[in-house]
């Protein structure tokens, strides 16, 4: 598999409850990144970007969760981004695509909706090409989630490595070296 860096800015939300929100993103079930918190308000507004390693066939997931201070944060909703299906419904071109999802409870209840900004490009050929001629043919489109494969039969980018934490989940660590003079 190819793996790009790519740019998704979580913009904003319209949420039914109010409340201190803030958003999750997270790339095939991966370590989360979230945005700050929005103190007291239905409409937060985030204005966050993330550069994000992803592939043709990721599977980005935005959970949206109210922060409490004495207690456990409260789930509002969540949403999730089949990129496959996204690009090829744009020939491999997102750019600047403004992209609002619908956030649903675990019950499958409309929670609020959330703004998404997409910019990626992804050079035409190999994985992406086969990935749109699939979904072209496929009766459905539908892209499969992260494969069944050991991570291990998956070569990472360069400056990525492979890690698992205490709880033996795999996680991918990008190495970053910083000099002074």
């Amino acid at each position: 598999k190819q793996w790009y860096q790519r740019r998704v800015a979580i913009t904003a939300g319209s949420l039914f409850t109010k409340g201190d929100p803030y958003c999750e993103v997270i790339v095939d079930s991966n370590l989360p990144r979230k945005t700050e918190i929005c103190k007291g308000t239905y409409e937060p507004v985030w204005n966050h970007d993330f550069n994000l390693l992803v592939n043709p066939r990721s599977v980005i997931e935005l959970k949206v969760s109210t922060k409490h201070r004495f207690k456990n944060d409260i789930f509002v909703g969540s949403a999730t981004v089949e990129l496959g299906n996204l690009l090829a419904s744009h020939n491999g071109v997102l750019r600047n695509v403004e992209h609002h999802l619908t956030l649903k409870d675990r019950t499958g209840n409309k929670t609020g909706t959330i703004f998404v900004t997409f910019d990626m490009v992804l050079e035409q050929g190999g994985e992406l090409t086969a990935l749109i001629n699939s979904l072209a043919l496929a009766p459905s489109s539908s892209v499969a989630g992260p494969s069944n494969q050991s991570d291990a039969d998956e070569p990472l980018p360069p400056g990525w490595e492979m890690k698992i934490d205490q709880k033996r989940k795999k996680y991918r660590l990008r190495l970053c070296v910083d000099t002074t003079a």
